[in-house]
């Protein structure tokens, strides 16, 4: 188990969608996905080639890990994709590390664009949630600091909304304003 004063990696995956359709999805995927991070060579860039592999083996499609410098410009592209399952965003929120009792997490999940079909939605979260509880899986996650945790595109969605919540909080209780 991880102590508690030390830093980790707490890796909530489940597929959210962000919006709803009521297209089949039934030869979902036809083509490669690509996973969209905004961190290259940290820990979004390290669990999305991590997963690739046996994700795209599970879906009979291969994984393109795409890094992209800044969460504006992944952000974007993220954006413009159609919601058709093949673009995925790799999205963390971070706690602030280093004080004393104090549990610091990352929780980070792949996000598919709105109005992505329910069905491929539900397909994605399946083979992921299905990729992590494997034990090698675990271990190699762990092995870097992370524990994996499969979750559901609801679970997902009210943990971002939390998250949200807790740090527009923060920011307004220190009283953080936006410099544009």
């Amino acid at each position: 188990m991880l102590n508690r004063h030390r830093r980790f990696w707490l890796l909530a995956v489940g597929i959210m969608m962000l919006g709803s359709s009521i297209a089949s999805g039934q030869n979902y995927p036809g083509k490669p996905i690509r996973i969209v991070t905004a961190q290259v060579g940290g820990s979004q860039d390290f669990g999305s080639r991590l997963i690739a592999p046996d994700l795209g083996s599970a879906l009979g499609q291969p994984i393109i890990v795409e890094n992209r410098s800044g969460g504006t410009i992944g952000g974007e592209i993220f954006s413009r994709a159609n919601p058709d399952g093949y673009t995925l965003m790799y999205l963390p929120t971070v706690a602030a590390p280093g004080v004393p009792g104090y549990e610091s997490t990352q929780k980070a999940g792949l996000f598919a664009p709105a109005k992505t079909p329910a069905p491929i939605i539900t397909r994605l979260n399946r083979e992921v949630v299905v990729l992590l509880q494997r034990s090698d899986m675990k271990e190699k996650f762990f092995s870097d600091g992370v524990e994996t945790v499969g979750t559901s595109p609801q679970e997902l969605g009210a943990m971002v909304k939390s998250e949200i919540a807790r740090i527009g909080k923060i920011i307004k209780d220190v009283g953080i304003k936006d410099t544009e």
